[in-house]
């Protein structure tokens, strides 16, 4: 029934944080202050403020912590971005990144209904929630645009607007993203609707060409070629993104080797979320400040 108690007296060596949302920050603190390494997922935290405390007192806990960002381990996710960091695409011009339901319930009327979107309970209040669907469903696209650009984004613009959930905050949210190479991002997310027909999951153009793909396909398209090649990646029940995850974490604590995004990583993404929430309040672009 005590977390805290179970964190400080269990003869554990790591924690699975899999909170609502606004619970993270104080599971996290605790774990830390108990030397425990931490998997968390997604969001790391709702607001700025805790971020910061958990990166410091992660640093100076000296612990592993890795921001479950499962879906960086999607074969199409991971081959775009050997594609990219190789160079094949040049300078990178226009980075999209989208995540919607795949499906939805047979309807009345054309939509996702309200109650099919699941977003009930603390799910359905901003204060618990943090925000909407794009502090939930939204993070994934979020850490996805940032993986992929590989440069620190600047300033953020956003749009939200709530259909058809019945839940305080967005259920859609268009993010734009400015990054210090020049390139401009986009996030496009929510679960007023199943995922746009002939949309991909994410999409790179750079001076040289286009990398784009869904979970379990990917495509490159050098400029000048009018068909793109294709890599299918299986699709393994047995061994998901999930499990790929935990393995990589349980890597990570055993050698000691940093994991793929860590505290700090998992702090970004929220400042780019908190930035769009802002720019929806504000009505502007926001500005980011740079990485210490």
């Amino acid at each position: 029934d005590d977390f805290q108690a179970l964190i400080r007296e269990a003869d554990i060596d790591a924690v699975d944080i899999c909170l609502p949302h606004h619970l993270h920050a104080e599971a996290i603190l605790a774990a830390t202050a108990a030397g425990k390494h931490i998997l968390c997922e997604k969001p790391m935290c709702i607001t700025l403020e805790e971020g910061d405390q958990i990166v410091e007192a992660v640093d100076a806990a000296g612990i592993t912590y890795m921001s479950a960002h499962n879906e960086l381990f999607y074969g199409p996710i991971l081959a775009a971005k050997q594609f990219i960091d190789a160079g094949s695409l040049g300078t990178p011009y226009i980075v999209r990144s989208h995540e919607f339901p795949q499906t939805y319930r047979t309807a009345a009327i054309p939509g996702r209904p309200a109650p099919a979107t699941q977003m009930v309970g603390w799910r359905a209040s901003q204060a618990t929630m943090g925000g909407g669907m794009l502090i939930d469903k939204g993070y994934h696209p979020t850490y996805i645009l940032l993986y992929l650009t590989g440069s620190e984004p600047v300033a953020v613009s956003a749009m939200t607007n709530t259909f058809v959930a019945d839940m305080e905050g967005e259920d859609t949210a268009l993010v734009m993203v400015k990054f210090a190479n020049g390139a401009i991002g986009q996030i496009f997310t929510g679960e007023g609707f199943v995922f746009p027909h002939g949309d991909q999951k994410f999409h790179v153009i750079g001076e040289r060409g286009e990398v784009f793909g869904t979970r379990t396909e990917a495509f490159s398209k050098p400029r000048g070629f009018t068909e793109p090649s294709r890599i299918a990646f299986a699709d393994n029940p047995a061994n998901t993104v999930f499990d790929m995850e935990i393995l990589h974490f349980v890597d990570a604590v055993a050698t000691g080797q940093p994991p793929i995004q860590d505290h700090r990583a998992g702090r970004r993404v929220l400042e780019v979320i908190q930035a769009a929430y802002e720019s929806v309040r504000e009505g502007r672009t926001v500005e980011l400040k740079p990485r210490a």
